[in-house]
C-alpha cells in the first residue's frame, strides 16, 4: 500500500514511509527522464520525500506542500532536457528543483508565515509529522518543531534534508551548492 500526501494524513506520512537509497526503478537506474512513464516512476519514488521536504520548509501547510510538490515534478518534466547525469543524480536534481521552488516561494510577495496555531491545525493534535503517535514522541515533536523555527533558513534546510529526509552530507552539499565542510 503506497501512501501519498494527497490521500494520507501529513502527520503520519512523514514517519510512516521508508526510503531505500539508491532508488531501484528503471528511471533511477538509467538516470534519464525521457518519457511520461519515467516521470511517473520518478514521482512514485520521490513525491513523498519531496513533499516532506517542502512541508517542513514552508511552514507545515499541507495544501501548499501538495501544490508545490506537484509543481516541482511539472518543472522537472519541462526542464528535462537540462538534466545532466554527469553533474548530479536524478534524485539530487529533483531536490535542487524543490529547493529553488521553496526559495521562490519565500521571494514571492507576502509569503504566509505559519503561527503555532496554524501548525496545530495543519497537522492535528493526535499525530506529529516527525514522530509516531505516542505521547512522549508527540511532546518531543512539538519541541523539535519550535526549535526548528528558531533556526535560520539555511540551517533549517540542512537539518530537514539530513534528519527528516535522511540524506547524506555529500548529497546535501550538492543540492545546496556548498562544500561538504560547509554542511
Amino acid at each position: 500500500h503506497t501512501h501519498t500526501p494527497w490521500t494520507s494524513n501529513p502527520k503520519s506520512l512523514l514517519m510512516n514511509v521508508t526510503f531505500c537509497w539508491p532508488l531501484r526503478t528503471e528511471t533511477m537506474k538509467k538516470q534519464m527522464l525521457e518519457t511520461k512513464e519515467d516521470l511517473s516512476g520518478l514521482f512514485d519514488h520521490l513525491h513523498i520525500s519531496i513533499f516532506r521536504y517542502i512541508f517542513v520548509r514552508t511552514g507545515y501547510n499541507r495544501e501548499r506542500a501538495e501544490d508545490m510538490t506537484q509543481n516541482v515534478f511539472l518543472k522537472a518534466w519541462e526542464k528535462r532536457e537540462q538534466y545532466d547525469c554527469r553533474r548530479s543524480s536524478l534524485r539530487n536534481w529533483i531536490y535542487a528543483i524543490a529547493r529553488n521552488h521553496v526559495i521562490d516561494y519565500y521571494r514571492s510577495p507576502k509569503p504566509q508565515i505559519v503561527s503555532d496555531g496554524d501548525y496545530e491545525e495543519s497537522v492535528g493534535e493526535e499525530e506529529t509529522p516527525l514522530l509516531d503517535n505516542s505521547m512522549d514522541n508527540s511532546m518531543l515533536a512539538g519541541t523539535v518543531m519550535k526549535e526548528l523555527k528558531t533556526l535560520d533558513q539555511d540551517d533549517r534546510e540542512v537539518i530537514t534534508l539530513r534528519y527528516i529526509n535522511e540524506m547524506s552530507i555529500k548529497d546535501i552539499a550538492e543540492i545546496i551548492n556548498k562544500s561538504n565542510t560547509a554542511t
